[in-house]
């Protein structure tokens, strides 16, 4: 596990889980990388015991980074996850990110397509 979260070591995980010591900044973004697809915020509500749904937290976006933000805002306002999924897989002709306000209405529409039945 420590090889996984990016060179912490061993006895860092090993006080964590005796809680003998906190986490810092650097062991929660690796475990938040780990386990909740970079989300702190995921890391922190699972800590406190609220649930979390690792299947709506969202990786990281190699191509467009508005999407990235723009995925996580929309999980956190509510929408589906089949919704965020379609817009995390959309192409677009040009490379140049059109912006997370683009990415939240493709997100939108698409969710309303769901609802309204349309695939």
């Amino acid at each position: 596990m420590c090889k996984q979260l990016g060179g912490i070591s061993r006895t860092t995980v090993i006080n964590i889980r005796d809680r003998s010591k906190g986490a810092g900044p650097q062991v929660e973004a690796a475990f938040a990388k780990l386990k909740y697809g970079g989300s702190v915020d995921a890391l922190r509500r699972a800590a406190r015991g609220e649930t979390v749904d690792v299947g709506r937290v969202v990786e990281m976006d190699d191509r467009y980074d508005s999407r990235r933000r723009a995925c996580r805002a929309a999980a956190e306002l509510g929408y589906g996850s089949e919704a965020i999924e379609r817009v995390k897989t959309m192409r677009l002709d040009d490379d140049e990110d059109p912006g997370a306000e683009f990415w939240l209405d493709q997100i939108r529409t698409e969710d309303r397509r769901i609802r309204r039945g349309i695939k």
